[in-house]
This record gives structure tokens, sequence and C-alpha cells, in this order.
């Protein structure tokens, strides 16, 4: 809940699409402008939509700045909101080490490729980033796109889920295949950390 002029804003909850296109929206809002660009207002998006789409307690037009709603008059509001947003979300929840979610079946089959995790109570395993994965994402990356790519490769790389498992595991917690991703990227710069699993450094 957010206190404002107008009353408690109450949101529910982002969808996992909705979470992905915040952050990604959100980052390429916030890059540096092109040699003689001129950053003119709200000529990134930044996310907005996605927020607005989560409120429970009032119209859009109540708080949209272009219809001269709350964040016209509190632009800045909207930094809470966004930060409500992550929290409901779960964007908080981090992907631990936790070697002991490496099966013996799955150490025969993905060797030192295996990272064992925990995230939000769910023990899981996934295989780290491929040479030709990696460097795929480096090529695919840009200014929009990077949170989503992080979800894609998170939701590519588990190995102890089914698919369907890995999509209730999505609609369970938002931020799930983004920060898997981040967590396979960051194992992927050669970050060393053995508690990840008794059969991979990572």
């Amino acid at each position: 809940m957010i206190a404002s002029a107008i009353g408690p804003i109450h949101m529910r909850a982002p969808t996992e699409t909705e979470a992905i296109r915040l952050e990604d929206r959100y980052r390429a809002a916030r890059r540096k402008p092109s040699d003689g660009e001129t950053v003119d207002g709200a000529l990134y998006d930044n996310g907005l939509e996605e927020v607005l789409a989560c409120v429970t307690s009032h119209k859009v037009s109540d708080l949209h700045p272009s219809d001269g709603g709350l964040l016209d008059d509190a632009p800045a509001l909207f930094e809470q909101m966004a930060a409500e947003f992550r929290s409901l979300g779960g964007a908080g929840i981090n992907a631990e080490p936790c070697a002991e979610a490496i099966t013996d079946d799955l150490a025969r089959s993905f060797g030192k490729k295996a990272v064992g995790l925990s995230y939000g109570g769910v023990q899981l395993v996934a295989r780290k980033l491929s040479w030709a994965e990696y460097n795929a994402f480096a090529t695919e990356r840009d200014e929009a796109n990077l949170w989503g790519l992080l979800a894609k490769y998170g939701k590519r790389c588990v190995v102890s889920h089914t698919q369907e498992e890995v999509a209730e595991l999505c609609g369970r917690f938002p931020y799930f295949a983004m920060t898997l991703g981040a967590k396979l990227y960051h194992v992927a710069q050669g970050a060393v950390d053995s508690s990840l699993g008794k059969y991979a450094t990572a």
C-alpha cells in the first residue's frame, strides 16, 4: 500500500510478462541519450503502463500523467509504485546456492555444468550457459531486451523440472526466470562459488 493525496494506492502482484516488460522498459528509459538527442518528458516508455495495470484501488485515469492524474502532480510517486510492483512480484527473492538439489542422476547427466539452487523454498538444478548460448545472449542483447533475454535463458537452463513446472514457478514467482537467468549469467563470468554444487565450481 502506498499513501497518496488521493488515498491509499493498492496493487496486485504483476504477471511474469508484466514484470519483464517493466524491467526492460525501465532500463531502456534510463539509458543515456545519444549524441544530439534531446530527452523531453516521456520520450522513453519506463514501464508506466505495466505498473498502472497492477493498481486495484483507483482507475488508471486517476493516476496517469497524460490524463492529469496524480502522477502529473507527483511524478516521483511512480518510483514508490514501481518498488511495490517489484516487491509484490518477488524481485527481492534470491537464487541461493543449494548443493543438495543436485541428484546423482543430474550429476551424471550434467557433471560440472549442474548448478544447485534454492529459490523461494524450491530446490532446483540449472545447467550453466554454454559457450554458444553466452555468445548468442551477448549478440541478441540491447537496451530494451536484457531482462527478457535473461528470463528466456533462465527457463531454458532448468534441468530438474519440466517446462510445465517451470511455467508454474513463473506464475508463482514473476521474477523467477529473470533472477535465475541473471544468476547463470553471473556464473558465466567465471565467478567462483564452490557452494553452488558438489559437482560444480561456479
